[in-house]
């Protein structure tokens, strides 16, 4: 995974960004609602992401996203998943 992910940002082929500031969940960073759902072949993410720098030129993003309720998980930061994915604009809003 290093390999194939790193490779390309190191040689400048790819630019990523990292998703993780939403409009309501301020500096608690524990209480974000974008969701990662399992589904066949891999995860659907629904949420919004706002303040993601270098998102305008990026080719892949590093997204945080829940994988379990909150108020379903013993500890706060259970449940929290991060993907690294290709940045499909088509599908950004």
């Amino acid at each position: 995974q290093k390999k194939r992910w790193l490779s390309p940002l190191i040689r400048g082929e790819e630019k990523a960004c990292f998703g993780v500031t939403e409009p309501d969940a301020g500096l608690d960073t524990t209480s974000i609602t974008t969701t990662a759902d399992k589904v066949e072949g891999g995860y659907i993410i629904s949420g919004r992401k706002m303040w993601t720098s270098t998102a305008q030129v990026a080719d892949r993003i590093l997204i945080l996203a829940r994988t379990r309720p909150k108020d379903a998980s013993k500890n706060p930061t259970d449940g929290m998943s991060l993907f690294y994915a290709p940045l499909d604009r088509a599908k950004i809003p």
